[in-house]
């Protein structure tokens, strides 16, 4: 699996990206080796062969294939455990549990925004114990390191399947840098595994 490309391709020399603009029931995903699979409400489909711009999404890591957090910070590293077992795809992935009384949260490294990006796409891969909810969240930074409101945060509940989160949206003016934050709720048995987290800007 590459790591650092974004979700936006070139397909019958046309973009094309996932439902951020007009295409609400497909999304596409970046699998590797210059494809992308087509994902609606159906299943999967064909793969379709692309060029991406591997400028676009930087996130460290992003599939946990280097068997660890590189890239990812957290206060409670006990709470996310890298596993070569049960992942949707290359070798790894991360699964997150929580028996506290709190949230807790895993950050990505910061993520530069080009001035001339406007819109994002987040999406990960997630499975665990039903109804266990995980909040994909992300956050905007000036130059200077001031948060910039508001942030997006979309809350998703596990199903136990493999099955695509989104979060899409506008990049507010100003922003320099991107984190994106995984968060799960506190004093629930069971966990979620993330797979395949791909940040797209446009």
């Amino acid at each position: 699996m590459k790591e650092g490309h974004s979700l936006w391709g070139i397909f019958n020399n046309s973009k094309c990206l996932n439902c951020l603009f007009g295409i609400p029931e497909i999304n596409y995903i970046h699998t590797g080796n210059g494809t992308i699979t087509s994902y609606n409400t159906s299943g999967y489909q064909n793969n379709m062969n692309v060029r991406f711009d591997a400028s676009s999404s930087n996130i460290i890591n992003n599939g946990f294939e280097s068997g660890n957090l590189t890239g990812w910070t957290t206060s409670t590293p006990l709470n996310f455990v890298v596993i070569n077992t049960d992942k949707y795809d290359g070798n790894y992935c991360v699964q997150i549990s929580n028996k506290s009384a709190s949230w807790i949260a895993l950050t990505s490294n910061k993520i530069p925004v080009p001035i001339e990006k406007k819109k994002l796409v987040l999406s990960a891969f997630f499975k665990g114990i039903a109804n266990k909810k995980m909040d994909f969240l992300v956050r905007f930074w000036s130059w200077s390191g001031v948060e910039i409101t508001p942030n997006l945060d979309v809350g998703i509940s596990a199903t136990p399947k493999w099955t695509l989160g989104q979060v899409t949206g506008n990049i507010p003016t100003g922003t320099a840098y991107i984190t994106v934050v995984l968060s799960l709720q506190p004093t629930v048995a069971g966990y979620i595994n993330v797979d395949e987290v791909y940040m797209g800007l446009y």
